[in-house]
């Protein structure tokens, strides 16, 4: 049985290192290394004739796109068989490097797709319906290793739960949520981003929005106005008027003050924050917990607002309520040591929902619309 160990140590000399496959300099990169170590690994481990894998081979799109795999593996009739896109060690291999290796995958027809970062790595195979990951490579003809899972302190260790939170935050170990009154409602939503796939009961449905399957934590960047964020999101897929979307919920922790509630949205070609809703202004104690609150303004212009609440009664949401300055009512996210899928997902399908009616919005440019009325 062959077992993944990248031990080949390429040696840069003046910011360059030699390809093995390219017989030629190139730029001595964080993920050209692990690609060098990759290429390694097949060729001298696996045996891979070198002339059956080709290095970014040029992909057109009907849409007049481009895209280049990072490595393509062929079999000794020129027929791909295996996609595997790289990142640099560190960086998280999510749902957004499976999507796009998959989409390499189905452009050249391989059935099999391996991402890796060097030290993690995850195989996928191509089935009749779906990509589903896999335990044995048979282009590879190896045992594939199982992830580690990380390890997730109880909601109840509060110790634990501090260090995992200071981690997210990357504070150097500052304890800044320690007699944080916010400290509960952020624990209640890591709770949710990591809550075991076996407790979570799909599909369920409620005020016509349809939680449809869980796809777990995965690993995004996503462009914000501030530049780009990456982190842990918790993804599902999720409906509305027979229109099916990858939505699913993450936090930015910059500082005791700045601690942000983040809704994605995955559309063909692009992702972005539906919401970005800082908890130190939109979440109230309650007696069973945390309301939360939103006024509806979208990238913080007030003048759309009166475009989502109005959206928002089309649609028949009930979270509309009579207060002028947070007039949306998403609903009570349990303390953290109360948090279960059954008490927490009409919260989520209530912040599913605004969110794809805020997505839709945008997509359909509010401000243009908005002015002409005005």
């Amino acid at each position: 049985m062959k077992l993944i160990n990248l031990d080949y140590n390429p040696k840069p000399e003046q910011g360059k290192l030699k390809c093995l496959k390219r017989d030629k300099n190139i730029k001595a990169t964080p993920e050209e290394i692990v690609r060098q170590k990759v290429l390694a690994w097949l060729m001298f481990t696996v045996k891979i004739d070198k002339k059956l894998i080709v290095i970014e081979e040029n992909q057109n799109y009907s849409n007049k796109r481009r895209g280049r795999p990072d490595i393509l593996i062929k079999n000794r009739h020129n027929t791909p068989i295996m996609v595997i896109e790289l990142k640099q060690p560190g960086v998280g291999i999510g749902y957004d490097v499976f999507d796009q290796a998959k989409k390499y995958a189905n452009k050249s027809g391989a059935n099999e797709i391996w991402l890796s970062n060097g030290t993690d790595h995850q195989f996928s195979r191509r089935t009749k319906s779906k990509w589903e990951e896999i335990e044995w490579s048979s282009a590879l003809g190896l045992k594939v290793p199982k992830p580690e899972k990380p390890a997730s302190p109880s909601p109840k260790d509060n110790r634990g739960m501090k260090k995992l939170l200071t981690e997210m935050a990357n504070l150097n170990n500052r304890d800044f949520l320690q007699n944080r009154k916010l400290y509960p409602v952020v624990a209640a939503i890591q709770k949710i981003i990591t809550m075991d796939k076996a407790k979570i009961s799909l599909p369920f449905c409620y005020d016509e929005l349809y939680i449809l399957a869980d796809r777990g934590t995965s690993k995004l960047s996503v462009q914000t106005p501030g530049g780009r964020w990456t982190g842990d999101y918790r993804l599902f897929l999720a409906a509305t008027e027979h229109r099916v979307e990858t939505i699913g919920i993450g936090l930015q922790i910059w500082d005791e003050n700045n601690i942000i509630l983040c809704v994605v949205v995955i559309k063909d070609n692009r992702k972005h924050n539906a919401l970005q809703l800082r908890l130190p202004d939109f979440s109230k104690l309650e007696n069973k917990g945390w309301s939360i609150h939103h006024n509806g303004r979208i990238g913080g212009r007030s003048l759309p607002s009166s475009l989502v609440l109005e959206s928002i009664r089309e649609a028949g949401l009930n979270i509309l309520t009579k207060d002028d300055k947070f007039p949306i009512d998403l609903g009570l996210l349990p303390n953290y040591s109360n948090v279960t899928w059954k008490n927490t997902r009409i919260f989520l399908s209530n912040l599913f929902h605004y969110c794809l009616i805020r997505s839709n919005l945008r997509d359909s440019n509010p401000y243009e619309h908005a002015k002409k009325r005005h």
